[in-house]
């Protein structure tokens, strides 16, 4: 992890990670809405899945109960491990990421949070912008590196003119896109951000090939686990289940 906080070649390698397409490194995301789920962290990395996300909570709310499960979970099993919080602004953005330093105590986290900005909660464009440059700057304060910025397309274009003015551009131009774009080939970069770090292309979705099944100029076998996009094309040509 280099001194600014950026995930590079250098932490993939010390994990022992070899890309299957050069500079892709595959992961996931994870929340409450998992509770009710067995995550099997293990068949997630022998399906190629280096890295896992867990949500802290919404706002400056309690801790989610699943948080340190899951990362205990994730890390056994020998994946890299980031936060990220669901964003409810308000008035004191600072209160968010204390609560957000609460609840990660002493975990070793070992790539920048992401603030999941995605909801107005009844506040301004301009509120919005303001509260999220608050959130990063004291973020910064505690943490010594930004954090990344978890947003859709969709949700930006709600903030309007704000969304690519200056002020959002002194906010979020310096920090790493995480682009929401769900089907993309590609993922889209919007409003102040120079590049997206990382593209989340589906929803969680793991299956076992059943039978030779050919996709995107890849063979796959009876018994490999394949997942995201390679899983539901697989299910959906009935190689997989």
């Amino acid at each position: 992890l280099t001194a600014d906080g950026i995930v590079g070649p250098a932490t993939w390698r010390a994990a022992g990670v070899v890309p299957a397409i050069a500079n892709v490194i595959e992961g996931v995301d994870l929340s409450p809405a998992q509770a009710s789920a067995r995550v099997d962290f293990a068949k997630l990395y022998a399906a190629d899945v280096r890295f896992v996300v867990v949500r802290t909570q919404a706002g400056e709310a309690a801790a989610d109960s699943t948080l340190m499960p899951f990362l205990a979970g994730a890390r056994a099993a020998s994946h890299l491990v980031s936060v990220y919080q669901y964003s409810l602004p308000d008035t004191d953005p600072a209160d968010d990421v204390d609560a957000l330093m609460k609840a990660i105590g002493d975990v070793e986290l070992d790539f920048p949070a992401w603030l999941d900005l995605e909801t107005m909660n009844g506040r301004s464009a301009s509120q919005v912008i303001d509260w999220g440059q608050g959130w990063k700057d004291r973020y910064l304060e505690l943490r010594g590196h930004r954090p990344s910025i978890y947003s859709g397309q969709g949700f930006w274009s709600t903030l309007g003119p704000v969304g690519v003015s200056s002020s959002a551009r002194d906010a979020f131009a310096d920090c790493d896109l995480i682009s929401a774009a769900y089907g993309a080939a590609t993922p889209p970069t919007f409003g102040p951000f120079k590049r997206a770090l990382f593209h989340q292309y589906a929803g969680n979705l793991i299956a076992r090939i059943t039978k030779a099944f050919a996709w995107q100029g890849k063979t796959y076998s009876p018994g490999e686990h394949v997942w995201g996009s390679v899983a539901r094309a697989a299910i959906a040509a009935k190689c997989a289940d």
